[in-house]
């Protein structure tokens, strides 16, 4: 099977670069991109939290997490291509069992 050439796109801007990496990964680069900002974010509160206060609130930072990645989502679903419908079903559903988790947690 032989892959298409980035040369044979008409590449604009970063947008078509990440549209092609998608493409040729089978739409697995946009998935683990928006796992790693979700991650990120999320170790990041989390690890902060312990060295600010000694204590981690986990469904803060859990919501805060998600609901930043679910902005990068609207953010790169402006780039026609990039997103697939089921990878925003699942970033909207995490989002909102998030902050579910978010409101009825006792702290």
């Amino acid at each position: 099977m032989t892959y298409e050439v980035i040369t044979e796109r008409t590449i604009e801007g970063l947008g078509d670069v990440f549209v092609y990496i998608n493409d040729i990964s089978g739409g697995l680069f946009i998935n683990v991109l928006l796992t790693v900002i979700f991650l990120a974010i999320l170790l990041g509160l989390l690890i902060t939290q312990i060295k600010r206060e000694g204590y981690a609130d986990f469904p803060l930072s859990l919501a805060t997490a998600s609901l930043i990645t679910a902005v990068m989502l609207v953010m790169f679903n402006l780039v026609d291509g990039l997103v697939s419908p089921t990878t925003r079903l699942i970033v909207v559903a995490i989002t909102l069992m998030s902050a579910l988790f978010f409101l009825f947690s006792r702290r």
